[in-house]
């Protein structure tokens, strides 16, 4: 296996294992914040339902960037967004 190869493996093992545990304290604080069933429910559906039209775009954004491009940009994203949401339940 390449060096490059290897690098890719070990980063996406860590960002599906920081995907997992994103989704899994989402989820926990949903229910926290609303003690609702199905408020947290809806959330994997989402998730689900974003991925499944994400799933559709990728052809159009690979089509203009490289895809390690499209990878960084998409981890930067969530980087980002779960900044930005511990910002919000920390304030909380």
């Amino acid at each position: 296996m390449s060096n490059s190869f290897v690098k890719l493996l070990v980063s996406q093992l860590f960002a599906n294992l920081a995907d997992i545990f994103f989704r899994v304290t989402i989820i926990a604080n949903i229910y926290i914040i609303s003690k609702s069933v199905i408020a947290t429910s809806l959330v994997p559906i989402l998730i689900g339902i974003s991925s499944f039209v994400a799933s559709l775009l990728v052809p159009l954004v690979t089509k203009r960037l490289a895809l390690n491009r499209v990878l960084s940009l998409s981890q930067f994203g969530k980087t980002i967004l779960l900044t930005i949401l511990v910002g919000m339940f920390t304030v909380m």
